[in-house]
C-alpha cells in the first residue's frame, strides 16, 4: 500500500514539474473524427533573471504598455513648452505637436530601439506629420531636440 502511494506521488510529483504554466482567460475540449483534444487560451507565466552585473532578462510574452507622457526630459532645459505625440498606438502616421514659435530649432529623430536612427528632420510647423507606414510593426522612439540637445523622449507603438 505504502509503495503504491509513494509512485503515485512521485508520477504526480513528475507530471507537474514538466508542465508549462499559463494564466488561462478560455479553454475547451475539441472532438472531431482523427481525435480529442483540450486547449487553454492564455498567457504563459513569465520571469526575470539578473545576474552579478544587474544585467537582467525577462523570459516569457509582455504585453505592451501605451505611454502617453515624454520622458527622460533635460532639466536643464528651461524653456517651459508643451509636445505630444498622436495618436499612440498608430499604424501609418503620427502628429508631434510643440508649442512653441522657434521651430527652426526643433528637431526629431525617430529610432528603432537597437538605437538605429531611421529619420531625422528638423521641426518647421507646429504640427509635424510622421510617416510610419513603410515600417514594421515595432515599438520607436522619437526623441525631440532643441538645438541638437534632446529635450524629451516618446515611445511610440506602431501596429
Amino acid at each position: 500500500m505504502r509503495l503504491l502511494l509513494f509512485a503515485s506521488i512521485f508520477c504526480l510529483h513528475i507530471t507537474n514539474s514538466l508542465a508549462q504554466q499559463t494564466v488561462p482567460v478560455s479553454g475547451g475540449n475539441i472532438n472531431g473524427s482523427g481525435g480529442n483534444g483540450v486547449f487553454t487560451v492564455g498567457q504563459m507565466n513569465y520571469g526575470s533573471i539578473t545576474d552579478k552585473n544587474n544585467v537582467s532578462v525577462v523570459k516569457g510574452i509582455q504585453q505592451p504598455i501605451e505611454v502617453n507622457q515624454p520622458t527622460n526630459v533635460d532639466p536643464s532645459f528651461n524653456m517651459a513648452i508643451k509636445c505630444s505625440v498622436s495618436p499612440n498606438p498608430t499604424s501609418d502616421f503620427v502628429f508631434l505637436k510643440i508649442d512653441d514659435t522657434k521651430f527652426k530649432e526643433y528637431s526629431f529623430e525617430l529610432i528603432d530601439l537597437n538605437g538605429k536612427p531611421i529619420i531625422s528632420n528638423p521641426i518647421t510647423e507646429n504640427s509635424t506629420q510622421i510617416d510610419l507606414r513603410e515600417f514594421i510593426s515595432a515599438n520607436y522612439l522619437i526623441k525631440i531636440m532643441h538645438q541638437n540637445k534632446i529635450i524629451t523622449t516618446f515611445k511610440i507603438f506602431k501596429n
